[in-house]
């Protein structure tokens, strides 16, 4: 196991919509934010090299997604569930709909964020892992401790 280049092919063939605007070299650097969120070394707990590139991947996507240029100034893309509108002056809000997690709302900016969060649930649980056994000497009923 190794770590999983970065392959803009790859990228531009998953999520075309952010490479038509993405260079080589800014999806370069939203890769290696994402590295540092999500492990690229023989340390991973995703041992599956497929498996850790498809994740980065969604993780880099996210990233670009969030750092979209918006023309003529805007806010970008609505983030949450609409919770108002109104009508005269035109009024839209929304929220985050409860995040249940820490760190849950960040990653639900964005479908690609959803995705890794969604995919990467079984990393957050906790894991049981049981302490040594002591083997226990039986006493036996006709055996006398003096």
């Amino acid at each position: 196991m190794a770590d999983v280049a970065f392959s803009y092919d790859y990228f531009q063939a998953r999520y075309p919509e952010l490479a038509a605007w993405a260079t080589p070299s800014q999806t370069q650097g939203f890769w290696d934010v994402a590295t540092m969120i999500l492990s690229n070394t023989s340390c991973s707990q995703i041992k599956d090299d497929d498996q850790r590139r498809t994740l980065l991947n969604l993780l880099t996507a996210h990233i670009a997604q969030l750092s979209t240029p918006v023309a003529g100034g805007g806010s970008g893309p609505m983030v949450g569930r609409v919770s108002s509108v109104s009508e005269g002056s035109v009024s839209l809000s929304s929220d985050w709909g409860g995040a249940a997690e820490p760190g849950e709302a960040w990653y639900l900016q964005t479908k690609y964020g959803a995705s890794f969060w969604a995919a990467t649930r079984w990393l957050r649980l906790g894991h049981y892992y049981p302490g040594p056994q002591r083997f226990r000497q039986p006493q036996w009923p006709w055996r006398r401790m003096w």
